[in-house]
């Protein structure tokens, strides 16, 4: 080990190492726990040509099916935010009828002439359409893997995807093989660039060795500061995604944002956008996840804002009532927020989920009362 090189990484240059991670290549960094990573990317707003990064932690019993493990999770995100693919082109108006896969297969035809889609694959894009118009998980087994991977990347997010794969425990010799193989196969054959998060010693792994060459030591700015570990934060927001067999194969979760779009991870900010997409009176009016300047100088991302109106809607999950800090955090905000003229409308994800055209009304009744008092 006396010949490997290694570079030492601070917390100032720790979202451009990872951000600048070479696509097409693993890029190792030992020491960066969950906590840090959650922190650095929760308020980053990414354009559609950035790499959305996707942070998955597999267990290791189950390293050796990691591609298909991270193929069933790009499946079923595909499923949970259509109409919401190819960002250039609008699939909601697109039905399961015969009339509605036509009118897919043209907008698919015209969205292949752009640069930003001319590696778009027509005869995957117009049968993976097809399987989530009647509601099915587009995996085809009958389809090359490695067209499934850059097909469903590109469905996505058209500036491909940074994967993030954190290991809070160091694997055996068979497992790190299986970790490798897999990292490798995913690296050469899809649109994103792979990070691999180690635990502190990983650079002793032998069974690591040949992509830790070249890898980065992260050092925490505080070795005194008791925090939770990596693997508790990583637990507390990634939610559990079902290999085909039902066991859990890996725990995942985009981080950032991509500006315009429902999150990744809200199933609630999807639903609603399905549906206000739809409404004849809203859907020209708000847009999803924009940043917000006060006139205090603090810069916020909100969930849906109808900027002329300046109304803002935000989907609360369950943290924002249990966590005293997030409540405390959530009243400055709409405190500076209607100091700048918004009137912030705050709905839970759980009304939304149980109740979508409620919590419409409640937004349209938002509305109206704003143009009233034009």
């Amino acid at each position: 080990m006396d010949q490997m090189k290694f570079a030492t990484l601070s917390p100032e240059n720790l979202v451009a190492g990872i951000s600048q991670a070479a696509a097409g290549r693993i890029s190792v960094f030992i020491g960066v726990s969950a906590d840090r990573l959650k922190t650095v990317f929760a308020d980053v707003e990414l354009a559609e040509d950035e790499r959305l990064p996707l942070m998955i932690r597999p267990r290791l019993e189950k390293i050796a099916g990691l591609s298909e493990a991270v193929l069933n999770k790009l499946a079923s995100t595909a499923l949970s935010l259509w109409p919401f693919w190819y960002a250039g082109e609008d699939f909601s108006s697109c039905e399961n009828t015969a009339a509605g896969r036509a009118a897919a297969t043209i907008k698919l035809a015209a969205l292949k002439k752009q640069a930003s889609y001319n590696k778009l694959s027509l005869p995957w894009a117009e049968r993976a359409v097809a399987f989530v118009l009647d509601d099915r998980v587009p995996r085809f087994p009958d389809m090359p893997r490695q067209v499934e991977l850059q097909q469903l990347c590109l469905a996505l997010h058209a500036g491909g995807l940074t994967l993030l794969v954190e290991l809070t425990e160091l694997p055996d010799e068979n497992q790190a093989a299986g970790l490798v193989r897999s990292l490798e196969w995913l690296a050469e054959n899809g649109p994103l660039a792979v990070v691999l998060l180690l635990p502190e010693g990983a650079e002793a792994c032998v069974g690591l060795r040949r992509i830790l060459y070249g890898a980065s030591i992260y050092v925490e700015p505080s070795r005194n500061t008791v925090t939770r570990s990596g693997a508790e934060v990583l637990r507390s927001i990634l939610p559990k995604a079902s290999d085909s067999n039902g066991q859990t194969a890996l725990e995942a979760a985009f981080l950032g944002t991509v500006r315009g779009r429902p999150h990744h991870n809200s199933p609630a900010e999807q639903k609603l956008a399905r549906t206000l997409i739809k409404d004849p009176d809203l859907a020209q009016l708000f847009a999803f996840n924009k940043s917000i300047k006060t006139i205090r100088g603090s810069c916020f991302n909100v969930d849906l804002v109808w900027q002329e109106g300046r109304v803002l809607v935000e989907v609360d999950g369950a943290h924002h009532h249990r966590d005293v800090d997030v409540y405390e955090a959530d009243c400055q905000r709409d405190y500076e927020l209607q100091l700048s003229g918004y009137s912030v409308l705050r709905l839970t994800s759980r009304e939304v989920l149980n109740d979508t055209e409620r919590s419409v009304d409640k937004i349209r009744d938002f509305v109206r009362m704003r143009r009233a008092n034009w």
